[in-house]
């Protein structure tokens, strides 16, 4: 075997320029529902009751605080755009931003 020669010789020396945009997609969906929600109840039967409920939880947990870092930029970044969108000069530092709560409380009505 020579130093330019391929390790693997191909079939009649055609030129693969590999998947086609679908095989990609339909390989992808494969991937993502055979790694998701197919294994979740396996997961949860192999660990048990009590693991997979404190572990739901957890993740529960840590989502809600997640969603109220989102809340609380958003209503930063709303304050902002309206101070530099509006004609007066009043500072930043003036503007009232709501918390995540007092947005739930605006959007949603009573919380709890």
């Amino acid at each position: 075997m020579s130093a330019t020669s391929p390790l693997i010789e191909m079939d009649g020396g055609e030129d693969h320029k590999g998947f086609s945009p679908f095989v990609a997609m339909c390989f992808t969906v494969n991937y993502i529902m055979g790694t998701g929600f197919l294994t979740l109840p396996w997961a949860f039967n192999s660990a048990g009751i009590g693991l997979s409920l404190a572990t739901l939880g957890c993740v529960c947990f840590v989502s809600n605080i997640s969603k109220d870092y989102v809340l609380e930029t958003m209503a930063r970044a709303d304050a902002l755009f309206r101070a530099r969108s509006s004609s007066t000069n009043r500072p930043i530092s003036s503007l009232s931003i709501h918390s995540a709560v007092d947005l739930v409380k605006m959007e949603g009505g009573k919380v709890g």
